[in-house]
């Protein structure tokens, strides 16, 4: 039992009448097998010879994935497991699929996790029922929500990207399945995103919040300083126009061109915020990687990209790593600078995150970890394969030396991770909570635009 404050900062509590009392938990099966029902369960078991634990952990997850049949490399087998194993129903009584992002976040299911992590199987089945499940907390304006609690349901609705990804798996399902989806919800949708983010029609994004995982600040009134947003807005119409609603080429490209205007030529970058322009963020070549994939087309050019990714500083180097020579993990936010070093942690009196970030990164409080300098093998990965698909030349060996760093940098962690922190001096200060992330397996799509694999290699794909 906690009570107090988390923010560090000096407080006050006046407690009356506090009493502890235990209770009896009512105590239910959870695996049901009902009589006179047939119902089916698989067990995996695997033999080999015993070396170390951390071995064990990877063979357990490697071994998982051959037996469902997937093919892959090492790191998708893992990401794979780890996803099917993360993937439940949603209460005793409720067989529909549920997915967490992991076992700190459970048992709430997160619209972009559940997002990243589903849509990267082809299985029919699953990404038809969670992104049902989605439909079913759009609220009365037509967004899409952000939380679904077991026993509860929708928890939370934000005028974030969710809504954006849920008509992207809508997109996503009737390519891959061709089948026909709810239009009024669709078109509810469409409306919303038109409504909420360009009203105006002038092509510049404006939202209350990031259209990225880089969430932790609102705005009121709306922004139009993000560069991620923007780019978000014209992945949404390209999206739209593909559903089969009415949006001009004009209109997209001009949004389009919106994107572009966040490369700063002088600073030579994408600015992650235009009040912040020294600060770079990997999460900026998100939607080029959206559109890279979803629609086989740059939006940036290979200078933009090029130029952005030669300044994001690669750390974490370690001698027994594929390319020792670099580093392994990239900071997914940074602040850069004009001395020796080239960049510092975000702090107190220059970051974008308002309350949150005076409180938690002043005085190098936090430097490394989550938002002020974490490394995020999604987004990190992602935009390792936009700077290959852009002609970046250190992009396969970064790809392979982050791969290296998800599984071996802590050797006692041998899977996948919320984030990695880029400044530590021991393992042990590494956040237990961030153990055993799921939306990492998104890297099979990275990894399909990279033309490192194809669609068969997925035991879902030949069922469709």
């Amino acid at each position: 039992l906690f009570i107090g404050t988390q923010s560090g900062q000096e407080s006050r509590l006046q407690i009356k009448n506090l009493r502890f009392e235990e209770h009896q938990p009512q105590k239910e099966a959870y695996n049901l097998l009902p009589m006179g029902q047939p119902m089916e369960k698989t067990t995996y078991i695997f033999t080999e010879p015993y070396t170390t634990h951390k071995d064990f952990m990877i063979s357990a997850q490697t071994r998982l994935a051959e037996g469902k049949g997937f093919k892959g490399s090492q790191i998708e087998k893992m990401l794979y497991a780890n996803f099917n194993m993360l993937t439940w129903i949603t209460t005793i009584n409720d067989m529909s699929p549920f997915n967490v992002p992991n076992m700190n976040y459970s048992p709430d299911m997160y619209n972009r996790d559940s997002f990243f992590s589903t849509v990267s199987t082809y299985n029919k089945e699953l990404n038809l029922s969670i992104w049902e499940q989605w439909g079913r907390t759009q609220t009365t304006k037509g967004g899409i929500g952000t939380i679904i609690t077991p026993y509860m349901g929708s928890v939370e609705a934000k005028d974030n990207e969710a809504t954006i990804e849920w008509l992207i798996w809508a997109m996503l399902n009737q390519r891959r399945f061709s089948v026909s989806l709810p239009q009024d919800k669709i078109q509810k949708a469409v409306d919303y995103v038109l409504n909420e983010f360009d009203s105006v029609h002038d092509g510049k994004c404006r939202s209350h919040f990031s259209l990225s995982q880089i969430d932790i600040v609102d705005f009121n009134p709306k922004a139009d300083r993000l560069g991620v947003n923007q780019g978000m807005l014209a992945i949404a119409l390209r999206t739209i126009k593909e559903l089969g609603y009415p949006v001009s080429e004009s209109y997209i490209e001009k949004v389009e061109q919106e994107y572009r205007n966040f490369y700063d030529p002088q600073r030579r970058h994408l600015l992650f915020d235009r009040k912040f322009p020294d600060i770079i963020s990997l999460t900026d070549l998100e939607p080029e990687f959206f559109s890279l994939w979803l629609f086989g087309r740059p939006m940036l050019t290979d200078e933009m990209v090029i130029n952005h990714l030669n300044q994001v500083p690669i750390l974490n180097k370690a001698a027994n790593s594929p390319y020792p020579e670099l580093g392994t993990t990239a900071p997914i936010c940074v602040r850069l600078t004009k001395d020796k070093k080239g960049f510092a942690y975000l702090s107190g009196d220059y970051q974008p995150f308002e309350q949150f970030g005076a409180a938690n990164y002043s005085n190098g409080k936090n430097d490394g970890y989550y938002y002020n300098g974490g490394s995020w093998m999604r987004a990190e990965y992602c935009a390792y394969v936009v700077g290959l698909k852009h002609g970046w030349k250190n992009a396969k060996k970064l790809m392979e030396n982050r791969v290296w760093a998800e599984i071996y940098l802590n050797p006692k962690w041998p899977f996948s991770k919320e984030f990695i922190p880029t400044k530590w001096t021991s393992t042990d200060s590494w956040w237990v909570s961030t153990k055993g992330l799921c939306w990492n397996v998104f890297i099979l799509m990275a990894d399909e635009v990279a033309e490192m694999r194809t669609p068969d290699m997925d035991p879902d794909y030949q069922k469709r």
